[in-house]
C-alpha cells in the first residue's frame, strides 16, 4: 500500500542532500536506492539544490579518480550515471 506525505520543499531538500553524502563511499544498497529515489523527486528540487548534489557528487567520482574509495565499483558507476542523468537534464544557455 503506498501513502502520499506532504512535507515541506525545505525538508525534502535537506534530506537529499543529507542522503546523498551518506550514500557516498557507502558499500551498500543504499548507493543505488539513493540515486533511484533522487531521480524520483529531481524535477521538484531547487536549482540551489541540485547543484549542491551535483557538486557532491563530482567532487566524490574527482577523489576516485586519485585512488579515494568512494565504494566498490558498482557504486562508482552507480554515481556516474547519476551525473550523467543529471547533466541530461540541465537546461543548455
Amino acid at each position: 500500500m503506498s501513502q502520499t506525505v506532504t512535507i515541506p520543499l525545505g525538508t525534502l531538500e535537506s534530506w537529499a542532500i543529507s542522503a546523498v553524502r551518506y550514500a557516498l563511499g557507502r558499500r551498500t544498497y543504499i548507493v543505488s536506492d539513493t540515486a533511484w529515489r533522487l531521480r524520483a523527486v529531481w524535477q521538484h528540487l531547487r536549482a540551489g539544490t541540485r547543484e549542491v548534489i551535483l557538486r557532491d557528487v563530482r567532487e566524490a567520482l574527482g577523489a576516485a579518480d586519485r585512488g579515494l574509495s568512494i565504494g566498490d565499483d558498482c557504486d562508482r558507476e552507480e554515481w556516474r550515471d547519476l551525473v550523467e542523468w543529471i547533466e541530461g537534464r540541465l537546461v543548455q544557455p
